[in-house]
C-alpha cells in the first residue's frame, strides 16, 4: 500500500493540470456549443477565434497527459533537470522507433502525430510514398519510456570511473542510453501493438452487434472508462460516436448518418425523436450532475482543520459547478484509481450498470456536436436546458432526475462510507489497528498528541515532545512524512480519515478517563 499511495504523490501536479485543462475545455466548448449559442450568440471573429486558440490548447495538453506524469514522475524520483531532458528525448525516440517499423493497415484513428512526429515517404530511402506518423501509446508508452529512463539514470550512477566510456559525461551518457533503449522499445512494440488493436477491435465489433443488449451496453460502459484512463478513450469514442459501430440512420430524404452522436445531431436538427440513439451518452449526464459533485461534496468532509476546511470551501463550490456545467469526469477518475481503487471500482461498475439500465428505461438523451472527439464535452446541464423545451424528451428527462438522485445519494454514502471505514478494514480487518498502533509507538503514544487532523491523503499531528518521536517505525506504511508548520504531514493515502478518527476518540477516551 505504501508504494500505491506514492503514486498518488506523482500524480497530483500533472492532475492538477489536467484538471485546469479539463475546465477550460469545458468553458471554451461550452461556449462554442450550438446549444449555448441558443441563449447567447457571439458573432467577433477576434473573441471566437482566442475561445478557439484555448479550447486548442486545452485539448492539446489533455491529450498529452502522459507526458506531463512521465516527466512529473521522472523529476519526482531524480530531482534532476537533465533526467528530465532524457525522459523528453526518450519519449520522443520512442515514437520515432515506433513510425519507422509501424504496420500501416490498422485503424487510421489510433495513429497520432505525437509532438509533430511525422515524415514524408517521399523524402525517404526505404519508403516510397505517403506519411509516416506513429502510432498513439498513451499512458503506456510514457509508463514504457519512464522506466527505461529511471534504469538508466540509476545504473549510470553506479559506473566507475574505469569504464570504456568514462570520458563520456555521465549526463550525456543518461541521455543517449535512454533514447536507445526507448527508441527499440518503440521498434518492439510495433510487433506487440497490432494483437493489442486487434483485441480491442474485437471486443468493440462484439458490443457493436447488438447495442440494444443491456449486457453489450454494460461491457461498452466498462472498456470506455478503463481507456479513457490510459489516455485512449478518444479512438473508441470516434468509432462509436461517428461510424457504422454506432449505429446508422437514414433520415427521410436518404442521407445515411453514422454513428450515436451522429444519428441524435441529425435526428434532433429535424425535430425527431424515437430512435436509440443517445444510449452511449446518456449516463455521461447523470456522472457529471450528479455522482462527481457528490464525491467531491463526500470527499470534502475528510478535511478536519476548520481553516482549511473553510479555505476549500470556494473551490468545492467552484468544482460542484465545474462538473454540472461541462463535466470533470476523467480527472475525477484517475484521482480514484491513484488513491482510492476500491472506490474506482465501485465507480465502474456503477457506470456500467448505468450503461445497460437507462435505455431500458427509454432514457437515451445523446450529445449534438460533430467535429474531433478531443474537444468533445458530453453531458452538460445546458444540453438538458435545451432539451426541457421539447414534450417529446420531457418523461425522459424526469427519469433521469430520479435516477439521478438516487446517483448523487448512492456515492455520497459509498464516498463517506469508504474514506470514515472502508479504506483499510474491507479488505484487511486487522490491518488497521497494526497500523494504529505503529504510528503510536512511533509518536510516543497518545499522551504526545497536542493535536491531529486530516485531509483526503494525510494525517497532520502535532505532539508535545518531538524527542520522543521516531518516524522510522512507519517508513513502511507512510509514503511520505513532512515537517509542517501545522505539524508533521503523514501521509497514508485514502485511509488518513480513518486513522485520524481513532486518534480522535482515543484522545478523548484518554482526557475523560484523566479528568474522572
Amino acid at each position: 500500500m505504501r508504494r500505491w499511495n506514492s503514486f498518488s504523490e506523482l500524480i497530483y501536479f500533472p492532475l492538477e493540470v489536467l484538471y485546469i485543462s479539463t475546465i477550460i475545455l469545458g468553458i471554451t466548448g461550452l461556449i462554442l456549443g450550438q446549444n449555448f449559442q441558443i441563449y447567447f450568440s457571439i458573432n467577433q471573429p477576434i473573441i471566437l477565434s482566442f475561445i478557439d486558440m484555448f479550447r486548442y490548447l486545452s485539448s492539446m495538453i489533455v491529450h498529452y497527459f502522459p507526458l506531463i506524469f512521465l516527466l512529473r514522475a521522472v523529476y519526482r524520483r531524480s530531482e534532476d533537470g537533465m533526467v528530465v531532458l532524457a525522459a523528453l528525448l526518450a519519449y520522443i525516440s520512442f515514437h520515432i522507433g515506433i513510425m519507422f517499423f509501424t504496420p500501416t493497415n490498422l485503424p487510421s484513428e489510433i495513429y497520432s502525430s505525437v509532438l509533430g512526429i511525422s515524415a514524408n515517404a517521399t523524402l525517404l530511402v526505404t519508403k516510397n510514398s505517403g506519411v509516416l506518423v506513429p502510432f498513439h501509446t498513451g499512458l503506456i508508452g510514457a509508463l514504457i519510456v519512464l522506466y527505461f529512463t529511471r534504469s538508466s539514470a540509476t545504473n549510470l550512477k553506479k559506473r566507475t570511473p574505469y569504464s570504456i566510456f568514462s570520458f563520456v559525461d555521465k549526463n550525456v551518457s543518461v541521455v543517449f542510453r535512454s533514447m536507445i533503449l526507448s527508441l527499440l522499445a518503440g521498434i518492439a512494440l510495433t510487433f506487440v501493438w497490432p494483437m493489442f488493436i486487434n483485441f480491442f477491435i474485437n471486443i468493440f465489433t462484439f458490443i457493436s452487434k447488438d447495442l440494444n443488449n443491456p449486457i453489450n451496453l454494460f461491457i461498452y460502459g466498462i472498456v470506455n472508462r478503463l481507456l479513457s484512463i490510459i489516455n485512449f478513450s478518444h479512438w473508441m469514442n470516434q468509432l462509436f460516436w461517428f461510424t457504422n459501430l454506432g449505429g446508422s440512420w437514414v433520415d427521410p430524404v436518404g442521407a445515411v448518418h453514422t454513428g450515436d452522436v451522429g444519428m441524435w445531431t441529425a435526428q434532433l436538427a429535424r425535430g425527431i425523436s424515437g430512435f436509440s440513439s443517445g444510449k452511449l451518452i446518456s449516463p455521461y449526464y447523470i456522472l457529471n450532475i450528479f455522482a462527481v459533485p457528490a464525491f467531491i461534496m463526500a470527499a470534502f468532509q475528510t478535511y478536519t482543520d476548520k481553516l482549511v476546511h473553510k479555505r476549500l470551501v470556494p473551490f468545492v463550490i467552484l468544482a460542484v459547478v465545474m462538473s454540472i456545467l461541462f463535466g470533470t469526469l476523467l480527472p475525477i477518475e484517475i484521482f480514484l484509481i491513484f488513491t482510492a481503487p476500491l472506490l474506482f471500482t465501485f465507480h465502474l461498475f456503477f457506470t456500467a450498470i448505468l450503461y445497460a439500465v437507462l435505455p431500458m428505461l427509454g432514457v437515451t438523451l445523446g450529445y449534438s456536436f460533430s467535429g474531433n472527439v478531443l474537444v468533445g464535452t458530453p453531458g452538460s446541464i445546458v444540453d438538458l436546458l435545451v432539451l426541457i423545451r421539447n414534450p417529446i424528451y420531457q418523461k425522459a428527462l424526469i427519469i433521469l432526475l430520479f435516477v439521478g438522485l438516487m446517483t448523487f445519494l448512492l456515492y455520497y454514502a459509498v464516498t463517506s462510507y469508504y474514506y470514515r471505514k472502508g479504506a483499510i478494514s474491507i479488505i484487511n480487518p486487522n490491518e488497521k489497528d497494526m497500523v494504529i498502533h505503529e504510528l503510536l509507538d512511533s509518536i510516543g503514544g497518545i499522551d504526545n498528541i497536542r493535536l491531529a487532523n486530516a485531509s483526503i491523503g494525510k494525517v497532520i499531528i502535532q505532539v508535545y515532545n518531538r524527542d520522543l518521536v521516531d518516524f522510522s517505525k512507519i517508513h513502511h506504511r507512510a509514503s511520505k512524512i513532512v515537517d509542517t508548520r501545522a505539524g508533521f504531514a503523514i501521509s497514508y493515502g485514502a485511509s488518513s480519515y480513518m486513522i485520524y478518527s481513532v486518534l480522535k476518540n482515543q484522545k478523548e477516551s484518554t482526557e475523560i478517563q484523566e479528568s474522572a
